[in-house]
């Protein structure tokens, strides 16, 4: 369990010293917190329930992942025994491939949005 607030190098430090990551959601929640971005980030290996069935189809084969069924223990077994045996390390565009950004675009649509929202704000105030 990673708390909230981390500073990078922390976050880092982290990462570089696991195995792989375990990330486990109950079915049908498709919401990714960021999790699975960051372990990729930091090229660490997946072990991910399939919870979003989507991001599961795209990973499901590949040699950096195991995939095991949301609320199936049997499942998370034979998903943990793989990944004990060493899962190869993501390559450095994982995060791209499976359609999450990477940090330097998050920074880039965060400015944006904070200067539109900022601009709105603006032009709706009342004019003297």
């Amino acid at each position: 369990v990673i708390p909230d607030q981390l500073d990078p190098q922390q976050k880092a430090a982290i990462y570089h010293a696991v195995d792989f990551s375990l990330v486990s959601r109950e079915p049908g929640a498709a919401k990714e917190s960021g999790l699975i971005a960051d372990a990729l980030r930091f090229r660490v290996p997946l072990v991910v329930s399939d919870h979003d069935k989507r991001l599961a189809a795209k990973i499901v084969f590949e040699p950096w992942a195991a995939v095991f069924q949301a609320g199936a223990s049997p499942s998370l077994a034979l998903a943990l025994a793989r990944a004990s045996e060493g899962l190869a390390i993501p390559p450095a565009d994982a995060q791209e491939g499976l359609g999450f950004r990477n940090a330097v675009d998050q920074l880039r649509c965060y400015l944006l949005w904070d200067r539109v929202l900022k601009e709105r704000v603006t032009a709706s105030r009342p004019r003297p």
